[in-house]
């Protein structure tokens, strides 16, 4: 905890999942204090935010493979599955590796 930001470090999940993040005792500087929690859904390579991985994410990598990220490209940074700055054949692997995924319910 730094001022108003926390940081939650995560590891890689196994696969599709859902987690929830909870903070105890979080002040707003009011004086409330209060239990906060976050629903996060964890699906790697669904580079469309569909809630699944299919045909639709492999071809979105596939379109922008070779691409580098913001400042000196233009690809999303949400298909830099291996986030090394570049959208590119281990990116397009992965979300092959992972078609076809679901969220759990």
């Amino acid at each position: 905890v730094s001022g108003n930001t926390v940081t939650v470090n995560f590891t890689a999940s196994p696969g599709p999942q859902k987690v929830v993040i909870k903070l105890t005792a979080v002040n707003d500087g009011a004086g409330n204090t209060g239990d906060i929690s976050w629903p996060i859904d964890i699906l790697l390579a669904d580079v469309n935010s569909s809630r699944q991985v299919d045909s639709g994410d492999v071809l979105l990598l596939q379109k922008q493979n070779g691409q580098a990220l913001p400042p000196t490209g233009s690809a999303d940074f949400r298909r830099d599955i291996n986030l090394n700055g570049f959208i590119d054949s281990g990116d397009v692997l992965s979300g092959q590796k992972h078609n076809p995924s679901v969220l759990p319910p």
